[in-house]
């Protein structure tokens, strides 16, 4: 065996070259590091970390008012993930090299096995075990590319969305009922099948701990004014129809409010959607109605569903519905109700504070100039995630050839050697990737032993292909 080889792998030595030959040589290490299995196993572990991360947070591609409120409500490491990105994992650099660098290295693992088993197959070899083998692990590493495509077929012509629906109410399939929505550049918005999801019911239950056991969606699907079916979404029970997927993502808590004005008129009385923790929300009031700009009303809200009595202050309890308030920060002034704004917050730069104050359900209370604002009932909304992923069952395909790879190369392999050991048959020696056991299906004779004094034959160096 050469320096090189030892050293190096067949990699020329770098010391005393040429500044070109070094560069070459240190490229090639690193290349033939990223090659190896070993390397391809590590980025995908990375992946599949982070993939597992973006999981669990909040993205903000999709979710940005769900991503702000957790950050709001843990302020000790919100800020510090949010500062490293872990709320836009997908676009993130951290994510994106470790998956190009992962389907590099898969790529030389495909050309390798595929040049090597083309040329066993060329010369018309025995399709002995070790055939059989490299061609179940050349499946496994071409499914993680079918699975690339499904992926980005997925991004290209379907759509993910997110919708808030108080209970009661309905969301209609096209662009504009949506929140938010991500579609593909092939999808187009006449693709939308324009169906009716109506919420009947919303439900959630709690442990003692506060954390929710089980929250459900009772919902019926409409589709030409007819009730197509009627199915609970659960978090992992999703609705389909026509393709479309309607998965359980969050929930909470719309209390009612109303406001009436100096002379009787009520200018708002709607459901209001909360966000952040069910014990202690948050939301906005936005009454552009109460009056001209400069004497339109807003507020900032909390509500918290279990109130308790803690002496001269009230504290929030459990998530259950016991004893339900809110608390109020009214502001008088200009809402800006022309601009375009996120109906889910407040701009108070051109407004006064009037009046701060709480209620429990069932009151009501005055406010300076002549308006009243009341607390009759409290209603829940249920948060859908859509997606309409017409790469689904190229994604399924995908796993299937995985599991099948898989079970060719650790099953089906050592078992065809077995067979052939216990049969007495012998088993194919490999060289430069190919067979050499047998020619033309019939053992090849032993060779002959050389004459005495004749020279040693010498050794055949080895083909680089059996490096690898």
């Amino acid at each position: 065996m050469s320096r090189a080889r030892r050293h190096g792998e067949g990699i020329p030595d770098a010391a005393g070259g040429s500044p070109r030959r070094t560069a070459r040589f240190y490229l090639l290490r690193e290349w033939r590091t990223l090659a190896r299995m070993k390397s391809a196993v590590i980025l995908l572990a990375i992946v599949a970390g982070f993939s597992i991360i973006a999981t669990l947070l909040p993205q903000r591609a999709l979710q940005p008012q769900k991503a702000s409120d957790f950050i709001q409500s843990h302020q000790v490491v919100g800020p510090i993930w949010d500062s490293l990105g872990l709320f836009s994992v997908y676009e993130s650099w951290f994510f994106i090299v470790p998956l190009v660098l992962m389907y590099i290295s898969l790529g030389n693992c495909v050309v390798t096995r595929s040049r090597a088993l083309y040329r066993r197959w060329k010369r018309g070899l025995p399709k002995g075990p070790q055939f059989i083998g490299e061609a179940g692990s050349l499946v496994f590493h071409l499914s993680f590319f079918v699975l690339l495509f499904a992926v980005l077929y997925n991004l290209a012509a379907g759509f993910t969305a997110y919708v808030n629906i108080i209970e009661g109410d309905s969301v209609v399939d096209t662009r504009s009922s949506y929140d938010q929505i991500e579609e593909g550049a092939l999808y187009r918005s006449t693709q939308h099948k324009g169906f009716e999801v109506r919420v009947n019911s919303f439900h959630a239950a709690y442990y003692q701990s506060g954390k929710p056991s089980d929250f459900v969606t009772n919902a019926t699907v409409l589709d030409g004014g007819h009730a197509v079916k009627t199915q609970d979404i659960r978090v992992n029970q999703y609705l389909d129809y026509k393709d479309t997927k309607f998965y359980q993502a969050s929930y909470g808590w719309a209390p009612v409010v109303q406001v009436v004005d100096p002379s009787g008129r009520t200018v708002f009385d709607a459901p209001i959607i909360f966000f952040g923790d069910p014990t202690f929300a948050h939301g906005v009031l936005k009454v552009p109605a109460a009056g001209p700009p400069g004497q339109q009303l807003g507020a900032r809200m909390f509500f918290a569903p279990d109130i308790r009595d803690a002496g001269n202050s009230a504290t929030a309890g459990t998530a259950n519905l016991r004893n339900p308030g809110l608390s109020f920060a009214f502001f008088k002034g200009d809402l800006h109700a022309s601009r375009v704004a996120n109906v889910y917050d407040i701009d108070v730069s051109a407004m006064k504070q009037v009046w701060t104050g709480g209620l429990l359900l069932g009151q009501g209370a005055d406010l300076p100039g002549g308006y009243r604002v009341s607390f009759p009932r409290v209603m829940q909304y249920t948060t859908l995630q859509v997606t309409y992923a017409p790469g689904l069952p190229i994604i399924w395909l995908s796993f299937v050839l995985m599991l099948g790879g898989l079970m060719v190369r650790l099953y089906l392999r050592p078992l065809i050697e077995w067979r052939m050991a216990k049969a007495g048959a012998p088993a194919p020696s490999t060289a430069g990737g190919v067979a050499t056991g047998t020619a033309g299906g019939k053992p090849r004779p032993p060779a002959a032993a050389p004459a005495a004094g004749a020279p040693a034959p010498q050794a055949t160096p080895a083909s680089p292909l059996a490096a690898r």
